[in-house]
């Protein structure tokens, strides 16, 4: 067998190992990583809030208009917000790629 056919033979069962959590776990919902809870839905959901639209057009045209109304520094803020999130996640798992494998400081080294 070519080394392409056996890649492709482990790489789905590889996938499915991960997502499994056999090599660490992720929980199925983060609090700190909610989708609803970043920086631009936050402020979208204010804007939005107590208003009632007649249409999707019109729910389109009021978040497209306050899209474009807010400063790059709104963006900037909240792009900064992901990189703390993104690192305090990292942390958590304390996992780093080392040497082409996956290594969990408080545990065992697997290796790929």
């Amino acid at each position: 067998m070519t080394m392409q056919g056996l890649t492709s033979q482990l790489r789905p069962e590889l996938y499915w190992t991960l997502l499994a959590g056999k090599f660490w776990t992720i929980p199925p919902y983060s609090p700190d990583l909610a989708p609803s809870d970043f920086h631009l839905f936050r402020h979208l959901k204010h804007h939005l809030g107590g208003n009632h639209y007649s249409d999707d057009e019109d729910v389109k045209t009021a978040v497209t208009s306050w899209l474009s109304e807010q400063a790059a520094s709104f963006y900037e803020e909240g792009i900064q917000n992901l990189v703390v999130r993104y690192n305090k996640r990292l942390s958590k798992l304390g996992s780093l790629l080392k040497n082409g494998e996956m290594y969990a400081e408080s545990e065992n080294k697997f290796g790929f």
